[in-house]
């Protein structure tokens, strides 16, 4: 072929041929070679490595969990969800403006706040262990976030705040039978004595009422009937919490459910319902329910455990209503060191010894104790019963003419009946050996 002359481009003809939507899929144009490609495959290499491809699948799903949380305002202590509608729960919830949602709502809370968020009236501000406890929420929902619980009680009950170490008077009404009024104790002074020395010794002012004196101590009044079930002590609760508005209570009841053999079924609901009652009557108050003792009798101690596990029932039921409800565990199945054990118990086979007296009124101190880190203890309400109860007692016995003003009428003929220690313990011995077919001795 000739040269084309100098200036003049050489072109060529080729044949145009179209190729199908499939050959191009095939064969596609690479681009041209060249020589950085060698050294760029170098570099990435180490891409194709297991343990680089793991190291980078984990860098993707930790940034994709920042970015998660950093659009819900978690890291920065805010939260900019619904605010729950009226019958949605609201425990364990985080809300973007906490002072304009309780200010609406009036509700007590226990809360963790930020310093710069004012804090509304009527609200705990309380540490992270207490807010979990009362709260029951998972520890993961703590952290620097705004923790909420909105608890559905009164807000008296978050108005009067008070604690031991501050010397708030506790004004105890101990509730139950024969135990509560301590039977087969040195001086029928039962657990109330060691529990008041205990909390008087922690710089407390003590006041036990009741519209029942048993035992030798100066301040021994309770609300204690032998024999009664945890229905009658609750008829008996009514009669008394309007007037005296006790700011703790303290219960041990359901042994005579179990030991007649009557109501068995119902001890828990009775429990619910008094306790309930309790709180609602008396608003600054929180209740203590104690479990039942083991009970060395043959053939009891089924029933012991069958009300017991009623009570665990309901006071976890309370918990999560987020009602002043705690639990003081005597029964040694239990975690506590100081638990009653069956060698505690005298040998009528239901009461124990004064050395286990001792052991419950410590165990009902530890409890209180634990309300007190939970910001339950608050100022009793201002009706007149004295701060102080051997005071008063005292007073009483100065003035004989002017007695105290804690009555209670009896259930049917406004007649009480006192019975002395040796009579209660006389008909408590019949009770035993028909209830329990202990033959007689």
């Amino acid at each position: 072929m000739a040269a084309a002359p100098q200036g003049v481009e050489s072109t060529t003809t080729t044949t145009s041929v179209t190729p199908t939507e499939a050959e191009v899929h095939e064969k596609k144009v690479k681009p041209p070679k060249r020589d950085c490609r060698t050294m760029w495959s170098a570099r990435v290499a180490f891409l194709r490595t297991k343990r680089a491809i793991a190291g980078i699948t984990i860098f993707v799903v930790i940034a994709i969990l920042l970015i998660s949380l950093g659009g819900t305002h978690v890291l920065d202590g805010t939260y900019r969800g619904k605010i729950p509608e009226e019958g949605e729960s609201k425990t364990c919830k985080l809300y973007h403006d906490l002072h304009t949602y309780l200010l609406l709502h009036q509700c007590p809370v226990a809360m963790l706040l930020p310093s710069s968020v004012p804090v509304p009236a009527g609200v705990v501000v309380a540490n992270v262990p207490a807010i979990y406890h009362a709260a029951n929420c998972p520890k993961k929902q703590l952290g620097r976030s705004a923790l909420v619980s909105c608890l559905p009680q009164s807000n008296a009950r978050r108005q009067f705040p008070g604690s031991i170490k501050n010397g708030t008077a506790l004004r105890i009404m101990a509730l139950g039978a024969s135990t509560v009024k301590g039977q087969n104790s040195p001086g029928d002074n039962g657990f109330r004595k060691q529990l008041r020395d205990e909390l008087t010794e922690l710089g407390v002012p003590v006041n036990m009422v009741g519209s029942v004196k048993a035992g030798e101590m100066l301040d021994n009044e309770c609300e204690a009937q032998g024999g009664a079930r945890v229905s009658e002590v609750f008829k008996r609760a009514k009669r008394v919490v309007p007037e005296m508005q006790p700011n703790v209570f303290l219960i041990n009841a359901g042994v005579n459910n179990a030991l007649q053999l009557f109501e068995l079924e119902t001890a828990g609901r009775d429990m619910e319902d008094m306790v309930n009652y309790l709180l609602d009557t008396s608003p600054r108050s929180f209740v203590v329910i104690s479990t039942l003792l083991t009970n060395t009798l043959k053939d009891c101690e089924q029933y012991m455990l069958q009300v017991n596990q009623q009570l665990w029932d309901v006071f976890a039921k309370l918990e999560r209503e987020g009602k002043w409800v705690l639990m003081a565990d005597m029964h040694y199945s239990g975690k506590d060191p100081d638990a009653i054990l069956p060698e505690d118990i005298t040998p009528d086979g239901t009461h124990p010894t004064a050395e286990a007296y001792s052991k419950m009124g410590h165990i009902f101190v530890k409890a209180i104790q634990r309300a007190d880190k939970l910001g339950y203890i608050q100022v009793p309400a201002p009706n007149g019963i004295p701060d102080d109860g051997e005071a008063e007692a005292l007073a009483a016995q100065n003035a004989p003419a002017q007695p105290l003003a804690k009555r209670i009428a009896a259930a049917s003929d406004n007649v009480v009946q006192y019975l002395t220690a040796e009579e209660g313990r006389k008909r408590f011995m019949l009770q035993r050996r028909a209830w329990c077919g202990v033959p007689d001795e």
